[in-house]
């Protein structure tokens, strides 16, 4: 925000636009300093709380004062500090963008260990079997922790609410069907680009393609929205992985580590 000039408002409107304090007034014996929006010039407030709690009010306001169209730095700008409305975080897509991107690299291979033991493959060595098992999803649906700013570490960004396989024919149903739990707007195009990868691998019958497909939950401040990448697990189908550390419930413990926040890795668990 920028400070409050004398001849931006008039004087009888020189209050907070969120809680209403006067310039003239105090706050626990501190004198109420008001400043201005910086996007349109027209709104004051006391502190960054306020215009971050009346954003989601002001907003639509602001763009029609100022003409502008393009609010994604001064939404991830207001991201970065937080915006929390009805205790509901609010967060920008630019902002959960390389947050998700880092929360995949740190968590990859925990992502890998639960793909594995989703498959049961680390249940016992490989058998002939492996080798009529259809294409899996690994499908992942998150939500963003309370409070998440831009300053909050990745590795501590969101929670795992649930995972699981599904066939890729199935997934394929759910992109042509918008009423589906695991419909995405993004399907149709993972789909594409899974064609295109598993094209250009290694056509070998050892060569086993996953893919994980990842969709977070999060409020811009206007709506509800998702946010979905994918990425590609590609390995021997004759590796034996039952010689490897497994977990007793590989569901639990993916989202107890991720709600956890500190990463993970295993000197004895590779990829």
């Amino acid at each position: 925000m920028a400070p409050a000039a004398d001849h931006l408002l008039p004087q009888q409107l020189r209050q907070c636009a969120k809680c209403k304090k006067g310039e003239m007034e105090t706050d626990k014996g501190i004198p109420v300093v008001l400043q201005v929006c910086g996007r349109c010039r027209s709104q004051l407030y006391c502190s960054t709380k306020c215009q971050h709690s009346d954003w989601r009010r002001h907003r639509k306001q602001c763009a029609q004062i100022s003409s502008a169209e393009d609010f994604s730095e001064y939404d991830t700008g207001l991201a970065s500090n937080g915006l929390l409305s009805g205790g509901t975080t609010v967060v920008t897509l630019e902002a959960i963008e390389p947050i998700h991107q880092d929360w995949t690299v740190t968590y990859r291979p925990l992502i890998c260990l639960s793909v594995i033991n989703a498959m049961g493959l680390a249940d016992r060595p490989p058998t002939a079997a492996v080798f009529s098992q259809p294409p899996q999803i690994f499908f992942i649906k998150m939500s963003v922790v309370s409070g998440l700013t831009l300053k909050t570490k990745a590795r501590k960004a969101f929670l795992v609410e649930h995972a699981e396989l599904i066939n890729l024919d199935e997934f394929r149903r759910a992109s042509m069907n918008q009423s589906h739990p695991l419909h995405t707007k993004d399907s149709q195009k993972f789909l594409l680009g899974y064609n295109r990868y598993k094209s250009n691998m290694l056509q070998t019958p050892e060569r086993r393609l996953t893919m994980v497909v990842q969709s977070v939950s999060f409020h811009n401040g206007t709506n509800a929205m998702t946010h979905t990448k994918n990425w590609y697990f590609e390995d021997n189908r004759t590796r034996d992985y039952s010689t490897q550390w497994r977990p007793d419930d590989w569901l639990s413990f993916f989202k107890e580590t991720v709600a956890d926040g500190k990463g993970w890795y295993r000197e004895d668990v590779w990829f």
